[in-house]
């Protein structure tokens, strides 16, 4: 990803030259027509309007978000000097790193989150969603996901229901693991049983494959919204 960022930058200068070489020659052509009173070279003129367009594009997408987040500092900085009470944001510096395309330095930061608010689960989703939709590598996501729910005295019921509800997904639709999503579910609907997590679960079995939910596993008849 660093590799292509800097590719970028180095198109985006050559770029930059090209259109400085072009619109010096085009000013000299122009120059030198009206000495002779000859007309105007159009496809000059439209071969430089698109290269202006080209560069202003991509300095827009390899520089806006950069300039965003610099200014989204800058103000927080003047406001915490001014004497302004600003609510302590503990995702402020993980959020801008995302907003500026830096998502592999933003998942130390969520960890750090996740270390300080322990019970917190936003932060470890936030963690699952960089490494399933943006860095693509689910194997991280579920490595994720399985190690805190090897902290269970951390997570009440809910935490840990949606930690495996979206590890079976990553099974499922990411792995093409559908044995390893089918274990999961299953071990939701053992271990939270006539809840709707189970019924949940049992649904989601259901989806996959109507055989698996015979049996032991349907728990939905009785009191399914008991926590």
């Amino acid at each position: 990803m660093r590799i292509l960022r800097l590719g970028s930058y180095v198109v985006f200068f050559a770029l930059v030259a090209l259109l400085y070489v072009r619109v010096k020659a085009f000013q000299a052509a122009s120059s030198a027509r009206e000495n002779l009173n000859a007309t105007g070279d159009s496809s000059s003129a439209f071969v430089l309007i698109l290269l202006f367009i080209l560069t202003a594009i991509i300095g827009g997408i390899l520089f806006v978000p950069r300039i965003l987040s610099y200014f989204g500092d800058t103000v927080g900085e003047a406001m915490m000097s001014s004497g302004e009470k600003v609510g302590d944001d503990p995702y402020a510096k993980a959020h801008s790193l995302m907003a500026a395309g830096e998502y592999e330095l933003a998942v130390p930061a969520f960890r750090t989150i996740a270390k300080e608010h322990p019970g917190d689960r936003m932060p470890i989703m936030e963690l699952v969603r960089v490494h399933q939709d943006k860095l693509l590598h689910p194997e991280d996501a579920v490595r994720t996901l399985k190690n805190a729910l090897s902290n269970e005295d951390e997570w009440g019921h809910d935490d840990k229901a949606v930690f495996m509800f979206k590890l079976a997904e990553l099974y499922q639709k990411d792995l093409n693991d559908e044995q390893s999503a089918i274990d999961t579910l299953k071990e939701v609907a053992t271990i939270f049983p006539h809840t709707r997590h189970a019924a949940n679960a049992t649904h989601k079995l259901r989806e996959i494959d109507p055989a698996l939910v015979a049996g032991t596993l349907d728990t939905t008849s009785e009191n399914p919204d008991r926590p």
